[in-house]
């Protein structure tokens, strides 16, 4: 069965909002996924001051997708669809997440919120002719630097039959090796965080945080049957998936 489907950083934090119990689950065009905070652009296209434009957006989605991911897509076979989150809803869902601790997840991620003045953008990524989500791209409404992406095109969503699964190890070194596709990854300021990898019997997910500052900077998620990276989180999208301890 076609995968379509796992959830993982972002997504995984604006179905929280929506109050989605599963989230390995397929994903179709139509499902609403957050609630009162997908700004969907309107049909006359509009410029926010400070932002990025919604073409340069889709465009910076596309090729980040082709540059990571390979998949030769085309903006002329695709729809992409546009929304946002303001600063003040990604600080939100912060709290949302951290729940009851001492510790102040808005003062402890700072310098990641710092980053995204004017919020972030959100792009899901489909064929034109189907009915499910091929990609979806989180990215600084600011800059367009790409702070997440998730892939649900072509992935089996059954557990691994036969063979061995991967451990801990190799995961990190799958990981490690697509990081460095990413040009503003320096390996020697990240460390595996010392926790059991998450995940289900379909999907892995490896956390890596700043060795300085002990904060969770990015977030692989690999198919086990493939040994492939189906996505990454980073900065602030990767907090979503290790919130404060």
């Amino acid at each position: 069965m076609k995968a379509q489907t796992f959830a993982i950083g972002g997504i995984a934090c604006l179905m929280l909002l929506a109050g989605c119990g599963e989230v390995y689950q397929p994903i179709v065009k139509d499902t609403v996924m957050i609630k009162k905070i997908n700004q969907v652009m309107p049909e006359k296209k509009q410029e926010y001051p400070g932002t990025l434009s919604e073409d340069t957006v889709k465009n910076l989605s596309v090729d980040a997708v082709n540059r990571l991911f390979h998949p030769h897509i085309s903006s002329e076979d695709l729809s992409l669809e546009v929304s946002t989150l303001d600063l003040e809803q990604v600080k939100r869902m912060l709290y949302r997440i951290s729940g009851d601790t001492n510790t102040d997840p808005v003062a402890q991620y700072e310098a990641y919120l710092n980053a995204i003045p004017n919020g972030i953008y959100r792009v899901i990524i489909s064929n034109r002719d189907k009915p499910y989500i091929d990609y979806i791209v989180i990215m600084n409404a600011k800059d367009g630097d790409i702070l997440e992406i998730n892939s649900y095109a072509g992935y089996e969503s059954d557990p691994v039959k036969g063979g061995s699964q991967p451990g801990k190890d190799e995961l990190v070194s799958i990981a490690r090796q697509f990081l460095k596709q990413l040009s503003d990854v320096n390996p020697d300021d990240l460390e595996p965080r010392e926790q059991p990898i998450l995940g289900n019997q379909v999907y892995r997910s490896v956390l890596f945080q700043n060795k300085e500052t002990q904060n969770i900077q990015y977030v692989l998620t690999l198919h086990l049957n493939t040994r492939e990276v189906v996505g990454f989180s980073k900065d602030i999208m990767s907090v979503f998936l290790a919130p404060v301890p």
